[in-house]
């Protein structure tokens, strides 16, 4: 196998990217299925395979938690000045549409 070198670019595989959405949902499919193997009659009679499928079960698993927490979650606000910052940054002032009265 060769080396070839990639530029990784944040913005096309960082988190809330596309690209990261295909690994998080690659990491969902590679842990359903490890976890359906750790399942598999020949894998269950053999005590050291089934210790290994367990442990890459779980390790995909969490891999999948890490991903979606980084790529979909949002972390908490430490106080409340930076909760409503928070919110007033997201807040909009949309222009009235017709009809509607115009506030000045």
């Amino acid at each position: 196998m060769t080396n070839h070198p990639i530029q990784l670019q944040r913005g096309q595989f960082g988190p809330g990217s596309l690209g990261c959405h295909e690994a998080l949902d690659r990491t969902s499919l590679l842990a359903d299925w490890t976890d359906d193997l750790s399942r598999h009659p020949a894998i269950l009679l053999n005590k050291e395979w089934r210790d290994l499928a367990n442990d890459a079960a779980e390790k995909l698993a969490d891999l999948y938690q890490k991903i979606g927490s980084v790529h979909l979650g949002r972390p908490e606000p430490a106080t409340d000045e930076e909760a409503t910052s928070e919110v007033q940054t997201d807040t909009q002032t949309l222009p009235p549409t017709s009809g509607e009265p115009r506030e000045e």
